[in-house]
């Protein structure tokens, strides 16, 4: 089969040994995946050793190993790549990411490929069939979507509050329109006129410049700032050399996220 192969740096469009379902499994022929943030990440680290990437997968199922009854031939899938254990320390206190056991299950090769192994784990935990009128595009955003509702949900932002967005990439515009449906007002900024226009049409109060943003946040919480400030990818306009995107929002008197 074809696959897009990571290799120093770059991406080649490569032969790769298609994959077999083993028991509980099935095997997904895709039809969409995401480009994740942390896959460019991945690219540009130049690992000397062949991978395909790829997590954010749609496709449809065109075999099942032994003893899957939950899917049939022909279903038009949504898979997530990693599962917790569900009952270790950090599984049973609300960070399944921390799990050794989440990562070690994996799509194989990655969603950047013909065909997708999708392990016994994820069958069961992490594969969830699309509604006829879902397009594969709209599908692929499930897993981005689903950790922004994991850290809206983790932020205890409540109906009245104002949330601060910083980033209005995918993540952030994903973000902002959760937030508003938590009933939160929401500003938000990003250096390129672009993404701003874009977070001005997913509900975000958007503005140009710092001056104007500050001004908002204080006359909109008589001073206090915002609740709840959140930082899309790893730095931000604001945050110093080294320092953690959640220093932004800590210094405007939020609860970082």
């Amino acid at each position: 089969m074809k696959a897009a192969v990571c290799v120093a740096g770059a991406i080649e469009l490569r032969e790769w040994p298609a994959p077999a379902p083993g028991p509980g499994e099935l095997l997904l022929r895709v039809s969409g995946c995401g480009l994740c943030g942390s896959d460019i990440l991945k690219i540009n680290a130049a690992a000397p050793e062949p991978a395909v990437l790829g997590h954010e997968v749609v496709g449809r199922v065109v075999e099942l190993g032994p003893g899957v009854r939950r899917f049939a031939p022909g279903d038009r899938l949504v898979v997530a790549h990693h599962v917790p254990c569900f009952h270790c320390h950090y599984c049973r206190r609300g960070s399944p990411s921390m799990c050794r056991h989440f990562k070690r299950v994996n799509l194989d090769p990655g969603g950047f490929a013909e065909l997708v192994r999708v392990p016994a784990p994820n069958v069961e935990h992490a594969a969830f069939r699309l509604p006829a009128e879902m397009s594969e595009e709209t599908a692929s955003f499930t897993e981005p979507l689903a950790c922004c509702l994991r850290a809206v949900k983790r932020s205890r932002v409540a109906a009245g509050d104002t949330a601060l967005v910083v980033g209005l990439g995918s993540i952030g515009c994903l973000l902002a329109q959760l937030l508003g449906l938590e009933g939160a007002r929401v500003l938000a900024s990003d250096l390129l006129e672009t993404r701003r226009a874009l977070g001005s049409r997913m509900g975000a109060q958007v503005f140009d410049g710092d001056a104007a943003l500050d001004a908002a946040l204080r006359d909109a919480t008589e001073g206090r700032t915002v609740t709840t400030g959140v930082t899309e990818g790893g730095a931000c306009a604001g945050c110093g050399p080294g320092e953690p995107p959640g220093r932004l929002g800590s210094a405007l008197g939020a609860d970082a996220v």
